[in-house]
């Protein structure tokens, strides 16, 4: 883990990270993946949470934790938490992929077991991963969204199933009780990415989907949650590629890939769509390399990190954009190999402690030609002297780049 001046900040996890949750309001961050360890000998089974103040592991989820893979954790009402993943249980407790608790960190209830022509259908990431998960705070659903393996069978709860609801590669639960309840989006093939809530649509981004069926081949498809799921045949930006994440702006929906096209007009792994699925002519980056493999909309802004440098004159992997037009605002330098990032999660936020900006993910080693971001306690009107001291080999080539409201 590493902050925008590429300081470690000596979590060490001794497995993969794959999503972070981080509370303003505590200084607090939840970290979850695939390790069991942090910081070389502290136990915690693929959850854990960091005091950011001081930067120190909190006790919780000291004791079993989860039995398999946490692939992420999101907010849910009130403040819960939501983790979700290939596990069945955290500490004892059975939860099947899916677990809330409440703000303070206490287990509330898990997911309930779902069966399938009457038998225990466990579904874990050995045939089905759990790839993203969104609450709907209208109808009070959290919706869980797999990716299949390329197979028929991923995430089946069919025939006449406990609940009596049919699912396939996405599962909708009652948020009290997590139990499987009403309609979700099915999908018979393909591998989902990413799962969005917006104005009661349920969008959805992967590949493969349906394997030749319309807009399931383009890599993002649109529904609505109530009552059927029915899927909305006009949303379809024409993608030539899949979308593995998304964001949401004021006025748009961002989709990030390995896509080069939308509509036929070039896209090289972003694009901006509107409600009803068509691209928003306006949004225009340069980048040349697809495969932005995340993409966050954040209180400091739009941030994405690609498996690729921006274009051809340009190195690194972690970016700020403009989310109007699509320019890079700034490129962190981070040039990390091109599977270092690809599990992994990211959040953003200069105010928790001045700690900037914080990547997470399957990095073990970084370079250290970094960006180092620096606030001016106060305007300036005029360029002045300042001194710049490193504690380690002073760089033997130092870009200086400066803005403000009147550069």
């Amino acid at each position: 883990a590493y902050n925008a001046t590429l300081q470690s900040l000596d979590l060490n996890f001794n497995n993969v990270v794959y999503g972070i949750n981080c509370d303003r309001s505590n200084n607090s961050m939840f970290v979850v993946g695939d390790f069991t360890t942090v910081s070389g000998s502290i136990a915690r089974n693929r959850a854990v949470k960091i005091n950011l103040t001081n930067n120190t592991i909190d006790g919780w989820n000291n004791g079993a934790g989860f039995n398999a893979r946490v692939r992420g954790v999101v907010t849910g009402l009130n403040g819960d938490l939501i983790f979700y993943g290939g596990f069945s249980q955290f500490s004892g407790i059975n939860c099947r992929n899916i677990a809330r608790f409440n703000s303070a960190g206490i287990f509330v209830t898990g997911g309930a077991i779902h069966y399938q022509n009457d038998t225990d259908a466990m579904i874990g990431f050995t045939n089905a991963d759990a790839a993203s998960c969104v609450v709907d705070p209208v109808d009070k659903s959290i919706y869980l969204l797999f990716k299949g393996a390329n197979t028929n069978y991923g995430a089946d709860i069919t025939y006449g199933n406990t609940f009596n609801y049919n699912y396939r590669r996405m599962i909708r639960y009652d948020y009290s009780t997590l139990k499987p309840s009403g309609v979700a989006p099915s999908f018979a093939f393909g591998n989902g990415n990413d799962i969005k809530y917006w104005n009661n649509r349920i969008i959805v981004g992967g590949g493969n989907f349906g394997r030749g069926v319309s807009q399931f081949t383009n890599g993002i498809a649109a529904f609505t949650d109530e009552p059927t799921g029915t899927l909305l045949t006009f949303f379809n930006p024409n993608l030539n590629g899949v979308v593995n994440s998304a964001c949401k702006v004021s006025d748009g929906l961002i989709l990030a890939g390995d896509f080069r096209s939308c509509d036929g007009y070039a896209a090289s792994g972003l694009v901006k769509i509107d409600f009803y699925g068509n691209r928003m002519t306006g949004f225009t980056p340069n980048c040349q390399n697809p495969n932005i493999v995340k993409i966050k909309n954040t209180e400091s802004g739009v941030f994405a990190f690609s498996t690729k440098p921006w274009n051809s004159s340009t190195s690194g992997n972690f970016y700020k954009i403009d989310p109007a037009n699509g320019s890079l605002l700034t490129n962190y330098s981070f040039n990390l190999n091109s599977s270092s990032y690809s599990p992994g999660d990211f959040f953003i936020d200069t105010g928790v402690n001045s700690i900037g900006h914080v990547v997470m993910g399957n990095i073990t080693q970084y370079n250290p030609t970094c960006f180092i971001e620096y606030t001016f306690p106060s305007a300036i009107n005029a360029i002045q002297g300042y001194n710049i001291n490193f504690t380690g080999t002073p760089p033997s080539i130092l870009n200086v780049m400066i803005s403000g409201q009147s550069d």
